[in-house]
């Protein structure tokens, strides 16, 4: 990743707005008061001081952008969480954003609402999806019925990611009726 994308920073980042989530595991400070864990977005904007909320400096949005690759990509159970720190050295222990925000359309929509709102006018706003692939859930509801604490342990957690998912694409289909298209390929069907 570090070769790719040498060591710029995001408040380098040009003619985009660049939102990325991910999940901080640890804090630099507490936040709120006894919490060391929470989600994260990194943003081009603030990092660039722009809309920063009250007391945050913009040195301290800014990271590189090869450790906020590694963060958003620290899926646990696959790769081990990413210790970064921004341009004023504070660290952070961080994994994938996914754990929070497996899609995170609504994430971009509020976002974009916040950055480009006016006085009087919602912004216009058509969201093209990429996923990263769909696995189908499939449960024996039979089965389930029977089934003991450890035996949930799999099925819900793709309850949850892809739960997370579909709620996302269809909120995202009634707020944005005819200007939203969500492709996420199926892993699971081959290839003729």
């Amino acid at each position: 990743m570090a070769s790719e994308l040498g060591n710029a920073y995001l408040s380098a980042v040009e003619n985009v707005q660049l939102l990325v989530p991910s999940y901080a595991i640890a804090l630099p400070k507490e936040n709120p008061p006894g919490n060391t864990c929470a989600p994260m977005f990194f943003r081009s904007w603030q990092a660039r001081d722009l809309l920063l909320p009250a007391g945050a400096k913009a040195a301290e949005s800014d990271f590189k952008l090869a450790s906020i690759a590694r963060a958003t990509s620290a899926a646990p159970t696959y790769f081990a969480p990413a210790s970064i720190t921004n341009r004023v050295g504070q660290s952070f222990t961080m994994i994938d954003g996914g754990v929070f925000a497996n899609n995170p359309t609504m994430c971009a929509i509020v976002e974009a609402n916040h950055l480009y709102r006016t006085e009087d006018h919602m912004p216009d706003i058509m969201v093209v999806s990429l996923g990263a692939g769909s696995n189908p859930i499939r449960i024996d509801a039979a089965a389930a019925m029977h089934w003991a604490d450890l035996s949930w342990a799999v099925p819900i957690i793709s309850i949850f990611q892809d739960g997370n998912s579909q709620t996302v694409a269809f909120e995202t289909d009634e707020l944005l009726v005819g200007d939203h298209w969500r492709f996420d390929a199926s892993l699971t069907t081959k290839n003729a």
